[in-house]
């Protein structure tokens, strides 16, 4: 067994004390490694920059001489068979639901981030000690036994976060014979019985789709911040949501988001925490692990979270085509849709899926992903004459692959949905999964059969409508924040040039007013004033919603109905 001690003595230095200890069996070469990235975000995170002192002893050679073979890695030499101790320090002080904080009033750890692994004995039981306060209780889906954390292998292990502290708030509630834990460290003005009844509610929906969870217990790990945050991480049973601002004003959106987030995060324990591509299956810690179905791991998580609360009746039917509708805009508001396909905007998550990156170059997977499974959804409703639906999918990606031991190939999906129509999908696929083709026109036809009307919208602002260019107001500036790579605007202005005077106003909401067919625009570009005149064209940020039509025939109200209620 590989066994790890976490301490610290100085919660306001934020250094996590951990020392790593296993029986070497023979004379050797050892090489640690930390984990360079972790499930979930599929971007390296090079954690190795928050490790100080790394040293190692054994117990026959004493102090032994470690060096570092790269950023991630460290080797030294045994002479013989030994008990052998790698200590460092971490530094945790980022507080997101993938990372590690320690503080005053708690320690929060996900193991991924700074526990070292020998990549030959990853399979190896394991234990986590943690030296905490008396006062403090433990938060984790983790085996635990006091303050000892078990797991069958380092796989495991790194998928069980922690929060310890001595203020943690605590309920539970039961869904088909689970208990599921809802921990959450801050406050909120959310009353818990609200909580426990809409969480019970999407959960009681999630189970009745997939039929089981191989679990016993499931715990939400919530960070409730006073300050702006919005995060969630899936892991096997248990998932980390950091939200915020959580109380006051901020309640009704809070608790709106965290719903949201919280129905997200339980759909990926089937959806990528199991039901998962060949490419992630294992995981290899020590590099990218590229694939192109990540719009499968997070769209169609993306589309069925919403999907759950509304087939609960967490929310109304008004409430999730007004989510879907945030989707659409979402979409078209991106001209990376135009350049790359989701499939390759799935395998490039590894160079800069969640920065902003170059403008125009990549499309969201959370986004579009969600609106293929709308579009699968319906097609396949409509092939099947409502006998079958993406459910269908998911259960058979969950029954016939997971449950048979298999990962699912990028194919896999396609051959599935294909049992389910009835009738071939590969133009589909080319179009709008492998291909970047415009979705309108699809979209549009597919909605008609649900009561649903596609109706295109236009901004109300003139500079984005009818020039081109949107902007932001910093403070008592007026910056370009967006330029339509189409518009004439594209050739005069710049991401970040400041507008200083709109037909003479200077004042940024009479700036903002002062926009007109004739406007002459004076804009600050690192120091050089340049004087603008930007012609009008045809209309540019449309974007397109679903509307309920008002007279929906029997037939489309049936297909809606189903939809929405499962």
């Amino acid at each position: 067994m590989i066994r790890y001690t976490v301490s610290y003595n100085n919660p306001l230095s934020h250094l996590i004390n951990i020392v790593m200890t296993f029986e070497a069996n023979t004379a050797q070469n050892v090489e640690v490694r930390l984990p360079t990235w972790r499930p979930g975000r599929y971007e390296l995170g090079d954690f190795a920059r928050n490790i100080l002192r790394v040293s190692a002893t054994g117990s026959a050679d004493g102090s032994l001489t470690v060096k570092k073979l790269d950023k991630s890695c460290w080797t030294f030499f045994l002479k013989s068979k030994q008990l052998v101790e790698v200590s460092y320090q971490y530094y945790a002080y980022k507080m997101d639901a993938g990372n590690s904080w320690l503080y005053d009033d708690q320690l929060y750890v996900n193991p991924v981030n700074c526990l070292m692994y020998l990549p030959d004995r990853m399979a190896e039981p394991v234990e986590l000690l943690l030296e905490l306060p008396d006062n403090y209780e433990v938060a984790t889906g983790q085996t635990k036994e006091g303050r000892r954390l078990l797991a069958k292998d380092f796989y495991e292990l790194a998928d069980g976060p922690f929060i310890a502290s001595p203020t943690l708030t605590h309920l539970t509630y039961e869904v088909d014979r689970i208990t599921f834990h809802i921990w959450h460290h801050g406050l909120t003005d959310v009353k818990p019985a609200q909580m426990l009844e809409d969480f019970r509610k999407f959960t009681t929906t999630q189970l009745r789709l997939f039929g089981d969870l191989p679990v016993t217990d499931y715990h939400f790990l919530l960070q409730f911040l006073s300050y702006p945050a919005y995060h969630g991480v899936e892991h096997a049973n248990s998932t980390v949501i950091t939200l915020g601002p959580c109380t006051g004003e901020h309640t009704a959106s809070f608790y709106e988001k965290l719903l949201g987030i919280s129905s997200h995060e339980l759909f990926h324990a089937w959806n990528i925490t199991r039901i998962r591509p060949t490419e992630l299956q294992p995981y290899d810690f020590s590099k990218e692990n590229y694939f192109e179905t990540g719009y499968v791991a997070e769209g169609f998580t993306t589309y069925y979270g919403d999907l759950m609360l509304v087939r609960s009746s967490v929310y109304d039917q008004e409430w999730y085509l007004n989510e879907l509708n945030k989707l659409l805009s979402r979409h078209f508001q991106n001209f990376g849709r135009f350049n790359q396909s989701v499939a390759e905007s799935s395998f490039d998550l590894w160079l800069d899926g969640y920065q902003a990156g170059v403008p125009n170059r990549k499309v969201s997977i959370y986004v579009k992903g969600a609106i293929i499974a709308l579009m699968l959804d319906f097609t396949i409703r409509i092939a099947s004459g409502g006998k079958y639906s993406m459910d269908d999918v998911m259960r058979a990606l969950w029954v016939d692959l997971y449950k048979s031991g298999m990962p699912y190939e990028k194919n896999d999906i396609q051959n599935i949905a294909e049992k389910f129509t009835a009738c071939p999908l590969q133009d589909f696929f080319d179009k709008f999964v492998d291909g970047n083709e415009p979705i309108e026109n699809e979209l549009g036809t597919l909605a008609d059969r649900f009561g649903l009307a596609l109706q295109k919208k236009l901004p109300e602002a003139f500079h984005e409508r009818e020039l081109g260019f949107k902007v932001r107001v910093d403070g008592d500036r007026l910056v370009v924040s967006h330029v339509h790579p189409k518009s004439p605007a594209c050739e005069m202005l710049s991401v970040d040039d400041e507008i200083v005077n709109v037909n003479s106003e200077t004042d940024v909401d009479k700036m903002l007013a002062a926009f007109t067919t004739d406007s002459t625009i004076k804009v600050d570009r690192y120091g050089r004033t340049i004087d603008l005149y930007i012609a009008t064209g045809r209309s540019f940020y449309e974007s397109y919603s679903l509307e309920k039509k008002k007279d929906p025939t029997v037939v489309e109200s049936s297909f809606f109905k189903k939809w929405l209620v499962g």
